[in-house]
This record gives C-alpha cells, structure tokens and sequence, in this order.
C-alpha cells in the first residue's frame, strides 16, 4: 500500500475494487430473470410449407403450426419470408429463426401410410446474441415440438378416423347387400 501514495494513486486501489464489482452486477443485471422477458425476444417465422391433398383431406399443416404460434406470446413472432429471417438473423434483429419446410404436411400425412415419415422444423439461432438466447432457443425446442406433435396426432387421427369412416359405409353396403340376399332367397323357399 506504501506504492499508492500520491494524488491520484490513492484512488487505484478503489478503481481496482470497483471494476470487477461493476462487471459483475452488469452480468447479473443482463441475464436477471431472462424468461420473464421472453415476449420481448424477436423471432422469425418462415412458412414455407406446401399443402397437400391426402385421402380425400386436404392438409395444410405449416399453417395451422403459424395458427398455433400466432395464438401465444411466448415470443415476439415475426412471420416473415425466407430471405427476410436470413437477412434479420445476420443483423441482429431477430435472434433465432423457425422454418415450417417444404414437405412438412406431405410428412405429416404420412402419417397414414406404412412408412410414415418425421415432420421436423428447423430452428437456426444467432450466437453471437449470446449464451441465454441460446439456452431459450433450446427451450422453446420442446414447447415446438409439442406442438408439432399436436398437429401430427390431429392429422393422424383424421387419416384413421377417415378410414374408419369408409370402413363403416362399406359394412353399412355389404350389410344392406347381404341382408338383400337373405330376403331374395327367402322369397324362393
């Protein structure tokens, strides 16, 4: 301490002390309750999806996703085309991007078939936004995905309920037909 004599080296020491302490409390200040803040974080929407017409449905499931997001304020959606996320993603106005892809119903309504296939959304995010809006990114992944899930089950049990529908009107003919039979050759006896 005998090195900090003199005017302005009195002070050092203070300077010292307060550098570390004003770091820290403008750390914890930033990243102080970041999920609370979630309506205020920019994220862009990109529907790309394609319809489609499957077992007499017609199926327009990235729409219906944009329904969903448009419904809640988890975040502050932005439904935007392609090349606007890309362009807003790399200046920094929004910190990750969801894009409903191409064949995302045709997926969907797979559902059906004997080799249905996995509908996915693709997330991308900004790191440079920093490690929280990382971690919220991937934290939103699972609300997403439930979603995904929801449209998946509704477009699944469309297809089934569908079948079972044509199901039931061709036992409704074949029971009408047999029940015909039975009567003509009851006339016959």
């Amino acid at each position: 301490l005998r090195r900090f004599r003199g005017p302005l080296r009195r002070y050092v020491p203070l300077v010292l002390v307060l550098v570390p302490l004003l770091y820290g409390a403008l750390y914890l200040w930033s990243n102080w309750d970041p999920y609370g803040r979630l309506r205020q974080v920019p994220v862009a929407v990109v529907n790309a999806d394609v319809p489609v017409d499957a077992r007499g449905e017609h199926l327009d499931a990235g729409e219906q996703f944009v329904q969903q997001l448009k419904a809640t304020d988890t975040f502050d959606w932005h439904f935007v085309d392609a090349g606007e996320a890309r362009r807003g993603l790399e200046s920094g106005r929004y910190y990750f991007t969801v894009e409903v892809p191409p064949d995302f119903s045709a997926r969907l309504a797979s559902a059906a078939e004997r080799t249905p296939e996995r509908a996915a959304l693709r997330i991308v995010k900004d790191d440079a936004n920093g490690y929280i809006v990382g971690v919220m990114a991937d934290t939103v992944k699972t609300e997403l995905q439930n979603q995904v899930n929801a449209a998946a089950h509704a477009t699944y049990a469309r297809a089934l309920y569908g079948e079972l529908g044509q199901a039931r009107e061709k036992l409704q003919t074949a029971s009408e037909a047999s029940k015909k039979l039975v009567d003509g050759t009851q006339l016959h006896k």
